[in-house]
């Protein structure tokens, strides 16, 4: 039992070793803090804006950044009626970075496009495990907090629950249709070449904290590298 629980653990961290390193050491993301409630949820107690985000990309060891929204909504097909997260996609320069970090792989139709504005993306749950009865299918039309849009592609199965379930459209289309005209729920940020993510991030947390005017110690966001994720888990 004991060699069998150390293998385990040794499995676990290499695990997370690889994908540390498949996501790259030099990611920030900086996130409201929200406690126990993911962003989009009622419960938020802070949140972040473009101007933020725009602070950050102007912090000295940033060399680029993107930022993206998440909102829970109502879906509909077949008159069938789920819940579900509803993320954004950025569809200029920043879509690189967002994609690093995100890992999700178009398996059938087309990515989004700039101007998309009533296509969707969609989660491998909602093509495979029987979410709606008959399954979704690209082409399809669904309903999503009342609004129709055109399934356009899917993601490959990435082995999460929530991450098979996602729905994703661009940016431009989230903010109109569902009048988020400023806020982000993360930044994702990229330490320059030769700067230390830790010391960025620290960097980061400063500037952010004067922007918003907020005493040290009473910060409403947090500025994490991807090694203080792996520190964690």
């Amino acid at each position: 039992a004991v060699v069998a629980l150390v293998s385990l653990g040794q499995g676990m961290q290499k695990f997370i070793d690889e994908q540390f390193e498949v996501l790259g050491a030099d990611k920030i993301i900086i996130q409201p803090k929200t406690g126990f409630a993911p962003p989009g949820s009622d419960t938020t107690t802070s949140e972040l804006t473009k101007d933020d985000a725009e602070t950050v990309e102007r912090v000295r060891g940033i060399s680029e950044t993107t930022s993206f929204i998440i909102e829970n909504v109502k879906v509909e097909f077949n008159e069938q009626t789920r819940f579900h997260q509803l993320f954004s996609i950025p569809t200029d320069e920043g879509k690189k970075l967002y994609d690093e970090i995100n890992q999700f792989k178009v398996q059938s139709g087309r990515d989004l496009r700039k101007g998309d504005k009533f296509k969707v993306l969609v989660g491998i749950a909602f093509i495979e495990d029987d979410l709606f009865q008959p399954n979704v299918k690209v082409g399809d039309k669904i309903k999503i907090n009342d609004f129709d849009f055109k399934v356009v592609g899917h993601y490959e199965r990435v082995g999460s629950s929530q991450d098979d379930r996602t729905l994703i459209i661009t940016e431009d289309a989230m903010r109109e249709i569902f009048n988020v005209k400023e806020k982000v729920d993360f930044i994702l940020a990229r330490a320059s070449k030769g700067d230390k993510p830790a010391d960025v991030a620290a960097r980061v947390e400063k500037e952010l904290r004067d922007f918003r005017g907020l005493e040290e110690g009473k910060e409403d966001f947090v500025a994490q590298t991807f090694e203080d994720f792996v520190a964690t888990i």
